[in-house]
């Protein structure tokens, strides 16, 4: 995007901002001409509307880089920067999600995790490899015990087990009792945080600011570790980058093109609602592509898969190194490398590098131009939940003792504080309502035995042989081929917990406007069903709960769980039965109180804050003749 378009996008967005803001004063000063008592107030509420506008307007749009290892994600990161940033080069280089967000001046802070969260991870691994207790990664015995199981056959498991055991000592002076912020100051080694597993293991965040011009304000670019690492940790942290993600860039080798573990992560992000949010780059390595036609021949199988899964158009061709050293040899050539600097001039004679240089530019500035349009649409959404929740709260204040007259009815109330206090109780009722029924919707769809979506799962594990000697490859396999099936089922219980809550949220609103028009008013029309659900969605995301017993990648978590070593096949598919019964109460815990019950809370509030405008719209806006 040029900078005029930046600058005209900028003034409209902060044109509606000034606009909702001013209603929303405009509603405050009436409300307050009735209460000359408590005019004093009105300053403060008023402070709180301009504050409200500003923490909306800092909003951040998160874009998360992920793609199989080695497929190009943190070169294209810093072709997107335009800073030589992050590792890159041969060999696994991200271990951790790094966030690079544009400053004025250049900073490295990482978060290291609490004694707490690293030992929930050791405990759980070594529970995972069949030896449950109370774990302390910091207790030498507990060591030793560990170090034992990392000697049997290698998998995702045992690796990060041994990262956390290998970089224990190096991290205890680190650890504490709560998280803690480092400040690495403006030249923090990105190397020796993020590209090595036994020190990114004790990582939560590793968040970069950088002067990067060709990176859009209010932007974080979350560069992740490969979906196919061979650590499972890092599974993990690319589960915790896509759910708190606005977008997704995902990135693929133009050399290979889809592998099959490409394929079976897109079919997860599928099941989860994000591919609408994803675009696909083939990123092309000017030194391995050989003919044109190699390059063309990838490109149609790419194509073909992601139609497969219902992805319409082309994936974006472009070479990231292509992009980075361009923009080096720009800004700085003399920071540029030797060996680079002679890769570039040698890349000129290709007849593909004028191709791939336009359809690198073409790619960052319709990226950048659809987060731009994202990070606005957030922001107004904020602006205006938030300005409501004032309006709200200083029309509960404003209204009270403020006698309206409103009649005998259900409710006996004569003030608009206790219409609210009503509408607020009778919500707060439909949302336990609706939390009642996810929680049988769980139970019925999650819980027993021979449910739908279980005996979807757990049969097809069942049915595999425990003495096999590729059994925990085929578990995995089956388990993330069928979690699409759990995350939809999670997904559509929200969705019915909204259509419950809306239902509701009219039906008070129909009582309201009785009652209003009982005392003398002509309210407007209340808000309907739709119109309520609308609210809702403006603000609030469908929960799209990846949670598992532990880290890893997705569908991991029966692997995690079942027993380790060789045993007889009885005592194996008895330990599995075991695990699957295990694995299946933790995860519905997990889902209702973590994903669903929150998800109602915040559905429910919405709800309330939408009525809640329109009854002090109606008060405010009664007949100068009704008598109070």
């Amino acid at each position: 995007m040029t900078e005029p378009l930046r600058q005209a996008r900028a003034a409209r967005l902060q044109a509606e901002v000034e606009r909702a803001v001013a209603e929303a004063r405009e509603r405050l000063r009436t409300l307050a001409a009735s209460r000359p008592d408590l005019a004093a107030r009105a300053a403060g509420w008023l402070a709180d509307l301009d504050a409200a506008a500003r923490r909306a307007c800092e909003a951040r749009v998160r874009v998360a880089l992920v793609g199989a290892v080695k497929s190009g994600k943190s070169t294209l990161a810093n072709a997107l920067v335009g800073r030589d940033l992050l590792p890159r080069g041969s060999g696994v280089l991200t271990a951790q999600v790094t966030e690079v967000v544009p400053a004025d001046r250049a900073a490295v802070r990482i978060t290291w995790r609490s004694r707490a969260e690293v030992n929930r991870a050791f405990g759980l691994h070594l529970e995972a490899l069949g030896r449950p207790g109370d774990w302390d990664l910091w207790n030498p015995d507990h060591r030793r015990a560990a170090r034992a199981l990392l000697d049997g056959p290698p998998s995702p498991l045992r690796e990060a087990l041994g990262a956390l055991v290998r970089g224990a000592d190096a991290a205890a002076d680190r650890v504490g009792s709560e998280p803690s912020t480092q400040d690495l100051g403006a030249h923090g080694d990105l190397w020796a945080w993020v590209a090595r597993d036994e020190v990114a293991a004790f990582l939560s965040r590793v968040w970069v600011e950088v002067p990067a011009p060709d990176l859009p304000g209010g932007v974080v670019l979350a560069d992740c570790p490969g979906v196919d690492a061979w650590n499972a940790a890092h599974g993990a942290a690319v589960d915790r980058a896509l759910l708190d993600a606005h977008a997704v860039v995902y990135v693929i080798s133009g050399r290979v093109g889809l592998r099959e573990a490409d394929l079976r992560f897109l079919e997860a992000l599928q099941g989860y609602g994000l591919l609408g949010v994803t675009r696909f780059v083939l990123n092309a390595d000017l030194s391995e592509l050989g003919r044109p036609e190699h390059l063309r021949r990838v490109e149609e199988s790419v194509v073909r898969h992601l139609r497969g899964l219902g992805v319409a158009g082309r994936p974006a061709v472009v070479s990231a190194l292509l992009g980075l050293l361009d923009r080096q040899a720009l800004t700085d050539p003399a920071v540029l490398p030797a060996g680079e600097a002679r890769l570039r001039e040698a890349w000129e004679s290709s007849a593909l590098t004028p191709i791939l240089r336009d359809a690198f530019r073409s790619f960052r500035d319709e990226l950048w131009d659809e987060v731009a349009a994202r990070r606005d649409r957030l922001i107004l959404a904020r602006c205006r939940a938030d300005l409501r929740r004032v309006v709200a709260e200083a029309g509960r204040a404003l209204g009270a003792g403020t006698a309206l007259g409103l009649g005998r009815g259900p409710w006996r109330a004569d003030t608009a504080d206790a219409l609210l206090g009503w509408l607020s109780e009778r919500i707060e009722a439909a949302a336990r309502e609706a939390k009642v029924g996810i929680s049988a919707g769980l139970r019925s769809g999650f819980g027993r035995r021979r449910a739908a979506h279980r005996r979807a799962w757990a049969g097809r594990v069942a049915s595999l042989d425990p003495a096999a000697a590729d059994y925990r490859d085929r578990v995995e396999a089956v388990l993330a081929a069928t979690e699409p099936l759990r995350v939809n089922a999670v997904r559509n219980l929200a969705l019915e917990a909204r259509a419950a809550l809306a239902r509701a949220g009219e039906d008070l609103a129909r009582q309201a406007a009785e009652a209003l028009a009982r005392a003398g008013l002509r309210p407007p029309p209340p808000p309907d069903r739709q119109a309520l659900v609308r609210e809702i969605t403006a603000t609030r995301r469908i929960p799209l709960f990846r949670g598992t017993v532990g880290p890893g990648r997705p569908g991991g978590v029966w692997q995690r769980l079942l027993p380790g070593g060789v045993v007889g096949g009885v005592a194996r598919r008895a330990g599995v039965a075991v695990a699957l019964d295990r694995a299946w109460a933790a995860y519905l815990d997990r889902v209702e109180a973590e994903c669903l019950a929150p998800h109602v809370d915040e559905a429910a509030a919405q709800v309330y804050d939408a009525l809640a405008e329109w009854v002090l719209g109606a008060i405010s806006g009664r007949d100068a003749s009704t008598s109070v």
